[in-house]
């Protein structure tokens, strides 16, 4: 082979080569991008600058109402001011707590379960509440003040009053050791008939908006079944829808400027209330964790209140 021929040769192999020799290079290039990023370590095409949340500026929802699955209990709470802890110092937080179950036989109809449930969520708002050291109120107080029990037209309801504070050792009600649990109230109706007990002197049995707790109103179906106050049936699937209705003395003069706070506390709520609930294991557990599937938020009718209604599901398997 001549001089020229082999020149020819080397040629058109530099002509194949080459390309994917660029290729090649600009392939690993791309990957090293993407494993340490841009400057400082930071992705060629990600935000500069971290996100914030989107507010959210008017009544809507999300995710997809339930429309198939009657829903089993309905629990609405209505809050007051939202602080964990009171200033000043011994001033009560107080909640109200009424459960009833629906449809139930009233001459046999045993309030164990009820009372242990109503009691579960009267604790788990009274607890919220945390006491700083080093502060002139260090002593947590929890406490019950009225607790009836009653039962008409297939509808049996218990209704507990408490308040927790953060008091002071000189003043206010420093020195309470709280108050226990009425003994009669877990009998049956056919052994007693339950009646409004005053626990504290003094204290109102009336139920109602509050400018500082929260007060809950809860139905239960008689399909929804509990055993021993807060654990479900095994196995059972609970639709469960919480309303929210939060006080903001802003909403009816100017409206609301972000739902997005209160959708977002609406929302811790129904998954606190949704740890409350437990399966009987090791036979049944929770096969889901606390997911909203549908949450729709707005104005209630009075314009008083920011209403987030979130519906969520208790399953035992």
């Amino acid at each position: 082979m001549n001089l020229s021929a082999r020149n020819l040769k080397k040629q058109k192999l530099l002509k194949f080569i080459i390309p994917i020799m660029l290729f090649t290079a600009a392939s690993l290039a791309g990957i090293s991008c993407q494993e340490k990023g841009g400057e400082e370590g930071k992705p060629l095409n990600g935000p500069t600058d971290t996100p914030t949340a989107t507010p959210i500026t008017g009544p809507g929802s999300k995710g997809v109402k339930p429309v198939s699955t009657p829903v089993a209990r309905r629990i609405v709470a209505m809050n007051g001011r939202v602080e964990p802890t009171p200033i000043p110092c011994d001033q009560r937080r107080q909640v109200q707590v009424e459960l009833s179950q629906m449809g139930v036989d009233c001459a046999k109809y045993d309030f164990t379960a009820l009372n242990q449930e109503a009691q579960a969520m009267a604790d788990a708002e009274l607890d919220k509440m945390k006491c700083s050291k080093g502060t002139p109120c260090t002593l947590f107080n929890k406490f019950y003040t009225f607790w009836t029990a009653d039962c008409k037209n297939t509808v049996a309801t218990v209704r507990i009053k408490g308040y927790s504070l953060c008091a002071s050792n000189a003043t206010g009600e420093g020195g309470r050791t709280g108050i226990g649990v009425p003994s009669d109230l877990a009998k049956p109706t056919n052994k007693i008939t339950p009646a409004p007990v005053t626990m504290d002197s003094g204290e109102n049995p009336t139920f109602g908006a509050i400018d500082d707790g929260t007060w809950y109103k809860v139905d239960i179906n008689k399909m929804a079944k509990v055993s021993g106050g807060i654990t479900l049936a095994c196995p059972s699937s609970t639709l469960c829808v919480f309303t929210y209705m939060e006080k903001d003395p802003q909403a009816a003069s100017i409206g609301v400027g972000d739902y997005g706070p209160v959708v977002q506390r609406a929302e811790e709520q129904a998954g606190i209330l949704f740890n409350q609930y437990v399966c009987p294991t090791p036979k049944c557990t929770k096969v889901t964790p606390f997911t909203p599937l549908y949450t729709q938020w707005g104005l209630s009718g009075s314009k008083e209140y920011v209403t987030v209604d979130v519906y969520f599901m208790l399953t035992c398997k």
